[in-house]
């Protein structure tokens, strides 16, 4: 029988297999939204998903898509600067409401 783990260590794994990152940059990327996109992107943005080395971000509006991918290089770099030394290759954006 196998000992008992800490329910970290099954996370990190589960996540890990599913190409996402580390359990703790899974769970602070929406309580650093802000601070990542700035307040005005905040309020129609939202993470949705970091996985295989995309970040999937939902918008409210096609403008705001428009504008998520215009600032790619420039989200990815705050990205990585925060949750460094985990990066990411591209951002996905997708319409939706939030």
């Amino acid at each position: 029988m196998n000992d008992p783990q800490p329910i970290q260590k099954s996370l990190e794994r589960f996540f890990s297999n599913l190409g996402s990152p580390p359990i703790h940059v899974v769970s602070s990327l929406s309580d650093k939204w802000e601070d990542l996109v700035g307040p005005a992107l905040a309020k129609v943005t939202e993470p949705v998903s970091v996985r295989d080395g995309v970040l999937t971000i939902s918008c409210s509006d096609s403008a705001y898509v428009a504008q998520v991918q215009w600032m790619e290089t420039q989200l990815i770099e705050a990205y990585e600067a925060e949750f460094a030394p985990n990066k990411i290759e591209s951002i996905k954006t997708r319409l939706t409401s939030i």
